[in-house]
């Protein structure tokens, strides 16, 4: 067993000779606020709009393509709860059933829109359009929220002529 301090990944060697590699961060972050913390969501990261999302990369293709964030959210129990997604205006834009498992739980968000008053995608889906967001867990009296935000695309460098 090691774990890499550049990469914070716990390597484990076995006698088969397999390596098993997982990050640990997440898990080393708990120690902080588990004794405290009912249930806590780790900070999540910004995504780049595109107007791909909800279309087929290739025609014979049956994948469309679709964003995802990853939702990391820690719980001292096993509990059912809410996923709640909320524009600037603190209006509901999703919503989702969730259960939750005692300790780390990842959760994916493929940034569905309830609300949006877009034309829906190839796939049938409407997505979050550009702007600031906030994701709530809720289970009973306990909460927690998290900012996150959805940019404006990246621009491609102009051709030169």
């Amino acid at each position: 067993l090691v774990i890499h301090p550049r990469e914070n990944d716990l390597v484990v060697g076995t006698h088969g000779r397999s390596v098993y590699i997982a990050n640990i961060s997440h898990v080393q972050e708990v120690q902080e606020f588990a004794a405290n913390e009912k249930i806590k969501l780790f900070p999540l990261s910004e995504v780049n709009f595109s107007e791909r999302w909800g279309t087929k990369g290739w025609t014979w293709a049956d994948d469309y393509f679709e964003p995802k964030i990853p939702i990391v959210v820690f719980s001292n129990s096993k509990k059912d709860g809410q996923l709640k997604v909320l524009d600037k205006d603190e209006q509901i834009q999703f919503s989702k059933d969730i259960k939750l498992d005692k300790g780390i739980n990842y959760i994916d968000y493929n940034l569905d829109s309830d609300q949006s008053t877009d034309e829906p995608k190839d796939n049938g889906k409407k997505y979050l359009g550009v702007g600031e967001y906030k994701l709530t867990i809720v289970s009973g009296a306990d909460s927690d929220s998290e900012d996150f935000s959805v940019k404006e695309p990246k621009k491609r460098n102009e051709r030169k002529e």
